[in-house]
């Protein structure tokens, strides 16, 4: 699967500024996953709740335990 290779994150996150207002940046990541953990289906959660995005759970060399949506993968 993904293990053993390096995979590129491309997301946009948001900063906030310190007059309160928020800023979007991209950012461009590469980790390598060293072992894959889980794949989590979006939809709804026992508790009640709702998963809105797929997101994927992997090791990376280096960061350790690693969450990012299944969307903002290159291969």
């Amino acid at each position: 699967m993904i293990e053993g290779r390096k995979i590129r994150q491309i997301s946009k996150v948001f900063n906030r500024r310190p007059d309160g207002s928020t800023v979007g940046v991209m950012i461009e990541v590469v980790h390598e996953v060293v072992k894959f953990k889980q794949y989590l289906h979006a939809g709804p959660l026992p508790g009640g709740g709702v998963r809105r995005y797929d997101i994927i759970q992997f090791y990376a060399n280096p960061g350790g335990l690693r969450t990012i949506r299944a969307d903002d993968i290159v291969l």
